[in-house]
């Protein structure tokens, strides 16, 4: 399994989507329930401002992988998980002082 391993400029979000099921009775009860083994996923907004050789390994490295084929990456400060990218979708620009950027979000996922 290939390895994402670039590192992202600061500034990048995390959000945390836990994955539930709601009963709601009809006496105003609700019962909440993990829907899985592995009921929090993790997902990061991410960017990269490099020199444009960088940002070009990046992208071949994205359209190898996009949201079919998942890729170790491990977030600062976090654990390593398995990854895509959110339906296959990411923005390249041009930065300053001949820097491009990418722009991406990155979203756990789970083996079976």
């Amino acid at each position: 399994m290939a390895t994402f391993t670039w590192e992202p400029d600061y500034g990048m979000s995390a959000d945390f989507q836990q994955s539930k099921t709601t009963l709601m009775f009809g006496d105003g009860y609700k019962q909440i329930t993990s829907t899985n083994l592995n009921n929090i996923n993790r997902v990061f907004n991410v960017s990269f401002t490099k020199v444009p050789s960088e940002i070009d390994a990046i992208e071949v490295f994205l359209n190898q992988h996009g949201d079919v084929n998942y890729f170790d990456w491990a977030p600062p400060d976090e654990d390593v998980g398995k990854f895509i990218v959110k339906d296959s979708e990411w923005e390249r620009s041009i930065d300053n002082f001949g820097f491009h950027k990418i722009t991406a979000t990155f979203v756990e996922v789970f083996e079976v």
